[in-house]
């Protein structure tokens, strides 16, 4: 059996991805915009992130650990909703930024900590210690 080498896992990684959003563009008529969020933070925060939805002209993503969110335009500005009478409002990246990162310190993480399987089995795991029950 052929051990994979990180390059390898990586393409094969990649090419799922883009099926993935083939189906997603496909069936549920939106495939994830990645560029605005690439724009705005530094490839090591990547992977911390999911995309959301398009709400009109801006991109959702939701931050994994936190569960907070950055609301971005195709430029990457930054959006926030001020309620109906104010509507969206371009708010200042460096704000949003630190918002949607808002208490991943005290989780234990970090703006470069991925949400990936790992971090959630490790999740799981401590809720489980805790008495919580898990639904996975």
């Amino acid at each position: 059996m052929k051990t994979l080498t990180e390059a390898d896992r990586q393409e094969i990684i990649d090419s799922l991805q883009a099926e993935l959003n083939k189906f997603k563009a496909a069936f549920i008529g939106v495939a994830p915009d990645w560029e605005p969020l690439h724009k705005l933070l530094p490839p090591e925060w990547w992977d911390g992130w999911m995309f959301m939805e398009h709400n009109g002209d801006l991109r959702s993503y939701k931050h994994g650990i936190t569960r907070n969110y950055l609301h971005l335009d195709a430029d990457a500005r930054c959006y926030m909703y001020r309620g109906k009478r104010k509507g969206w409002v371009e708010i200042d990246p460096t704000l949003a930024v630190d918002a949607a990162y808002f208490g991943i310190e005290k989780l234990g993480e970090t703006r470069e900590s991925k949400y990936d399987e790992a971090y959630r089995q490790r999740k799981y795991a401590a809720l489980a210690a805790r008495g919580f029950a898990v639904i996975k």
